[in-house]
């Protein structure tokens, strides 16, 4: 498991568990591996938050990088479970040309 620095939750820290670095990799390989600086980074300072409108506990974090693949958006949606531990997890992460809305 990856953990990363992010200032803006509480507590301070989003986990990136193998079995979901896995899933990251098969299903967007345009990302990961190459790319696992900028997601980092997309965690630990996003330009954008969009908070889900169905889900309250998810939130998309996004960040530009005009030198990936010409200009893209790296977007890690990120669930906080609720309760004591107030745990953060990355469930994916993908590029994308647009930010999320």
């Amino acid at each position: 498991m990856r953990k990363f620095d992010s200032p803006g939750l509480e507590p301070p820290v989003v986990e990136l568990t193998s079995e979901r670095e896995a899933h990251i990799q098969l299903r967007h390989p345009d990302l990961l591996p190459g790319h696992m600086h900028e997601l980092q980074e997309t965690v630990r300072a996003p330009d954008l938050i969009v908070a889900n409108a169905h889900r309250p506990n998810k939130r998309a974090m996004a960040r530009w990088f005009g030198s990936l693949k010409g200009g893209k958006f790296v977007i890690v949606q990120v669930v906080t479970d609720e309760g004591p531990s107030n745990r953060h997890w990355i469930v994916t992460a993908y590029l994308d040309s647009v930010p999320p809305t």
